[in-house]
């Protein structure tokens, strides 16, 4: 069987270091920001009592937040109740993608990231973790020849054809690859623009860079 597993990545962790929860949209953090600080400046000033704690800004976050999960998919595959995980028969000889819900939003402060199990990988195999931009390839070879995509293979290799159609060599990016019962963590950096893996507690630093 060979499977692909892509991402339409624009799920987060925090607009900083300070927030852990995980929310959907870099634009929520600027609205609630502004809201917050508007009602801050409606209230009595140099009076302890009005303060808003900035804890009221994670608490409106938290509230706000959406799950990331797998949302589009190929019709040779199937999805948990929960949408969260992939499950496939173990027979079908044609490529299979899965697309994550949301899109990412780069030149902005934010660090999204995506931690994914495999329960059925193989250095060998014909897995892959990417972003494509084509967000089409369902039941064919993941790719379209006009699609910018940027890629992770299970035998540690790396692809991608970047917006100006320029195709980059395959590069040997991860020793060993990945395989059952690996956590492979994906990160991009929307302001550096660059797209990042950890394998279990190992970084394998920048991947990608555009």
């Amino acid at each position: 069987m060979v499977s692909t597993f892509a991402t339409k990545f624009s799920l987060f962790n925090s607009y900083d270091r300070e927030i852990s929860s995980t929310f959907s949209a870099s634009k929520m953090v600027y609205t609630v920001n502004g809201y917050v600080r508007e009602m801050q400046q409606l209230l009595p000033a140099n009076n302890a009592y009005f303060n808003i704690p900035k804890l009221m800004n994670v608490l409106i976050f938290a509230f706000m937040h959406e799950n990331e999960e797998w949302h589009t998919y190929s019709k040779n595959l199937s999805l948990s109740k929960d949408m969260k995980n992939i499950i496939t028969s173990g027979t079908n000889p044609s490529w299979s993608s899965a697309y994550g819900k949301f899109d990412i939003v780069l030149n902005s402060d934010v660090i999204f990231e995506w931690k994914l199990r495999f329960t059925s990988a193989n250095s060998q195999g014909s897995q892959l973790i990417a972003i494509d931009s084509a967000y089409e390839a369902l039941d064919a070879y993941l790719f379209p020849v006009t699609s910018q995509h940027y890629a992770l293979h299970s035998n540690g290799r790396t692809y991608f054809r970047r917006e100006d159609a320029s195709d980059g060599g395959i590069i040997y990016y991860m020793k060993d690859g990945y395989k059952t019962g690996d956590v492979v963590t994906l990160t991009i950096n929307g302001k550096e623009r660059t797209v990042s893996f950890c394998r279990n507690d190992q970084d394998f630093g920048v991947a990608f860079k555009n």
